[in-house]
């Protein structure tokens, strides 16, 4: 299963914010009580310098503060309850952005999920989530604070449950997103998924969070600037083979590490990749001595 392989994986991204002093001031402030979101912005960014660091501090605070509930919030109350549906929370984060003139859209569309699954009905019962698009080095990056969340109210009760932020849903790899959500809106698909892909993809959500709870890195991006680019793994890899693929070439791993905390890092060499290209980064999974058809695992481009 793909995304079993997948939950192996912690993708190192050569590119990663370093967010300690977002999230410094983000968690600083989730005791503090307000009225206005202008002054929660105002506390959240006037010591931060660059874009990405105020919408990660958003993502930081909402995610750390809020709690999930399917019920409707008073938007007047929404800072003094702090709880609401994907639809609240999206739109109180792009409150947030626009306070503080970022560039962020408020996107509709469909999600798979315990409760959706792999048929083509999912997209028609009407939009099921909404989620964030913002703006990062002129290119458009991704943003769920609702599938962040820390907490949850459990549906029927007032219970809350706890867990550990997600911070994948803060600028994830739309390729690997897409195994979960898919937008109403063409231009706001920042991948090549159609709609039949989207519903046909293997895959269990449940394994899918398992993946997101045990993982360490994913790459915020997709392009790729460099001539090499690195994995790191967790587990054993002698059951697959790795390789990336552009046009009709194929590439193996130029260095293969074991690290001493029972990870294994690998690297490729692509600097025969020409810029502006797509390339993906391939599996075969060795079952019974046999290796399986090669499946497409992530999409990048170096640019």
């Amino acid at each position: 299963m793909l995304f079993f392989i997948i939950g192996l994986f912690a993708f190192v991204d050569l590119f990663s914010q370093d967010y300690a002093k977002a999230d410094s001031i983000a968690l600083s402030l989730v005791k503090k009580k307000y009225r206005k979101t202008e002054d929660l912005v105002l506390d959240l960014t006037k010591d931060l310098t660059s874009n990405e660091e105020k919408y990660r501090a958003f993502f930081v605070y909402i995610t750390e503060t809020f709690s999930y509930t399917y019920s409707s919030v008073n938007p007047k109350s929404l800072l003094r309850v702090r709880k609401g549906n994907c639809s609240t929370i999206a739109n109180l984060y792009k409150e947030m952005c626009d306070i503080s003139n970022l560039k962020c859209e408020v996107v509709v569309g469909y999600i798979r999920d315990a409760t959706r699954m792999e048929n083509i009905s999912v997209f028609f019962k009407g939009t099921s989530h909404a989620w964030n698009i913002i703006e990062l080095n002129n290119e458009k990056a991704i943003v769920d604070a609702t599938w962040g969340l820390a907490k949850t109210v459990e549906v029927n009760s007032s219970k809350i449950i706890e867990r550990d932020r997600g911070d994948f849903y803060f600028n994830p790899s739309p390729e690997l997103l897409s195994f979960t959500h898919y937008p109403k809106k063409k231009k706001w698909l920042l991948t090549k998924k159609s709609k039949l892909q989207f519903v046909r993809q293997v895959g269990l959500y449940s394994e899918f969070r398992r993946m997101i709870d045990n993982v360490k890195f994913f790459p915020n991006k997709i392009n790729q600037r460099k001539d090499k680019i690195t994995f790191t793994f967790n587990g054993n890899l002698k059951d697959f083979d790795l390789r990336i693929e552009y046009e009709k070439a194929r590439l193996k791993p130029i260095t293969r590490l074991k690290n001493n905390d029972n990870t294994v890092t690998i690297t490729f060499d692509i600097s025969k990749i020409k810029r502006n290209t797509y390339f993906h980064l391939t599996y075969q999974e060795l079952k019974d001595d046999e290796f399986t058809p090669t499946d497409l695992l992530l999409l990048y481009r170096k640019k």
